[in-house]
């Protein structure tokens, strides 16, 4: 992680790709997060994480989505959960520029790509598909990093504790199958707020379906 070395605040990248159809309803709003460690930290990072590590971190980014899209879209009924989980130790590298202008290659090697399902507690209608794609680039990353990844089971020593940049691809895309993660039930704390209060109403859909 040669490149990665000399970098010592938090890198925050994004990039959203807009592929809209409105005339199929199977698609699905699906995320890509691709992270960066932190060469010189108190976790060995000369092997890959465990799916239960992966597992936690998606249990986290639960969390994440459930309370920032409570606060966006002003309504606490709403939960969001990552389905159809899957994840590679990959030689992926994102180019960047440098003070100087020079070209910069941040490794990534961890990815977790899942598809975003929103449930609802009441009878008002889930955000449309345009809106949550709106919402998407305000999502504070910091925080999903400091607050939720880096608390991740095992507390300070899940891999992805040392993760100290993301870089973030959200497609629409055909309904997902076959993922390589079979999400357990997360543990008291580690759930969407929305999903631990009684019990779900009768209204709830994927929330990209169009």
């Amino acid at each position: 992680m040669t490149a990665f070395r000399s970098m010592r605040s938090l890198l925050l990248w994004s990039l959203l790709l807009f592929t809209v159809s409105n005339s199929q309803a199977s698609k699905v709003v699906r995320l890509a997060y691709h992270f960066a460690f932190e060469d010189e930290g108190i976790i060995t990072l000369d092997r890959i994480p465990t799916s239960e590590e992966v597992e936690a971190v998606l249990c986290q980014t639960n969390v994440f989505f459930t309370k920032s899209f409570q606060k966006e879209f002003n309504n606490p009924a709403l939960a969001v959960i990552a389905t159809d989980a899957d994840w590679a130790f990959e030689d992926y590298q994102m180019k960047t520029t440098g003070s100087d202008g020079s070209d910069i290659y941040i490794e990534m090697p961890v990815g977790i790509n899942f598809t975003l399902t929103m449930t609802t507690r009441d009878d008002r209608p889930l955000p449309t598909l345009n809106e949550v794609q709106l919402k998407l680039p305000a999502l504070d990353l910091e925080s999903y990093l400091r607050d939720y990844v880096m608390k991740a089971a095992p507390n300070t020593a899940n891999y992805f504790y040392e993760a100290r940049g993301i870089h973030w691809q959200s497609a629409v895309v055909e309904n997902v199958e076959g993922a390589n993660i079979t999400m357990p039930e997360c543990p008291k704390g580690a759930q969407p707020e929305a999903l631990t209060v009684g019990g779900l109403g009768t209204a709830s859909a994927c929330f990209v379906c169009l």
